[in-house]
């Protein structure tokens, strides 16, 4: 089973996630706000006793927006060996970090190449665990989560009581309602969901509370 240690990092202080798996060392972030050392954030999170270096074999992006891809061009330099995974749908928006960054008046972030565009909910290797793309657009035309065992990473899709902006470029609120209401809610009741921003929550909590889909919204 992987393990996973959450940190935020960049200006708009999104949450990223260090998923690694012990028996083989092999480590993915979800979303790269910030370059960073992944064996240093293993030793400041981490109390089990895991002493090996950790290898970085994926960058697994949840949507294009700036704030969670602006590690990205330093993490290749860093782990020239590293694969970066995108939806194919966000392919444009990741060729526009310029004109985003200038939309919401931030810093600009650099440019990069994105290894994998994907278009289908593939599947994923690390160690022999499983990570599960889901397609659910709607914050973006292209955003996705990720599935483990017992994890689910729903980046902008879905917040602890909350859901992701829809009033942007690329942005559906009908999209997203299916994503999270057709698909996430679906999903098993039990699971933890860790999003790009904010505090974790789990699945039942999300049906029975959310303020958009949940058991008493009024949307």
């Amino acid at each position: 089973m992987l393990k996973v240690i959450n940190y935020t990092a960049g200006i708009l202080e999104a949450n990223n996630y260090l998923l690694y798996d012990d028996a083989s060392g092999e480590c993915a972030l979800v979303d790269c706000s910030a370059v960073v050392d992944v064996d240093e954030i293993l030793g400041k999170h981490c109390n089990d006793g895991v002493q090996s270096s950790l290898k970085l074999k994926y960058i697994l992006l949840t949507h294009g927006h700036f704030d969670h891809v602006g590690g990205c061009f330093d993490m290749k330099i860093k782990y020239p060996n590293v694969k970066i995974f995108a939806h194919k749908r966000d392919k444009e928006l990741i060729s526009a970090l310029k004109m985003q960054t200038m939309f919401f008046g931030c810093p600009s972030v650099k440019n990069f190449e994105v290894d994998e565009y994907f278009n289908s909910e593939i599947e994923l290797k690390l160690g022999e665990n499983v990570i599960k793309v889901i397609e659910t657009p709607g914050h973006t035309l292209g955003s996705v989560s990720y599935l483990t065992d017992d994890t689910l990473f729903t980046g902008d899709t879905l917040f602890y009581e909350q859901i992701g902006r829809c009033d942007l470029p690329h942005s559906d609120f009908k999209q997203i309602k299916t994503s999270i209401v057709d698909k996430l809610f679906k999903l098993n009741p039990e699971l933890k969901v860790y999003a790009g921003h904010g505090m974790p929550s789990d699945i039942a909590h999300e049906v029975k509370h959310n303020q958009y889909f949940g058991e008493f919204a009024q949307f």
